[in-house]
């Protein structure tokens, strides 16, 4: 578990030691069955490996068109901006990891 999923429960909890450690304890479990359950199907079926990247690629893209400074700088372009440029990243993440992966031999 990472540090990351540990502040998310701490913040959650707000303050309150019970909901810390029951956040925690009932949050590893699911983050080991959970990476455990993924890993297995990304072996099995490698297009999720690709979907994921693309879903990165996607949400990349929307955190860089609402950023502030990147509003003020596009002005007209907002709308457009605002699904063009995470399909382009979503799109080109998914293009990459599919062109570069390595071929399954059997």
């Amino acid at each position: 578990m990472s540090l990351d999923n540990v502040l998310a429960v701490a913040a959650t909890a707000h303050g309150d030691l019970r909901l810390v450690l029951f956040g925690i304890g009932l949050s590893i479990p699911i983050v080991i069955c959970g990476s455990t359950l993924l890993a297995r199907l990304m072996d099995r079926f490698r297009w999720i490996v690709w979907v994921g990247g693309g879903v990165l690629g996607w949400v990349a893209g929307e955190l860089a068109v609402t950023d502030t400074l990147v509003e003020a700088s596009v002005g007209s372009w907002q709308t457009v901006m605002h699904w063009a440029l995470p399909a382009l990243l979503g799109g080109g993440t998914t293009l990459f990891g599919w062109l570069s992966a390595e071929p399954s031999g059997g």
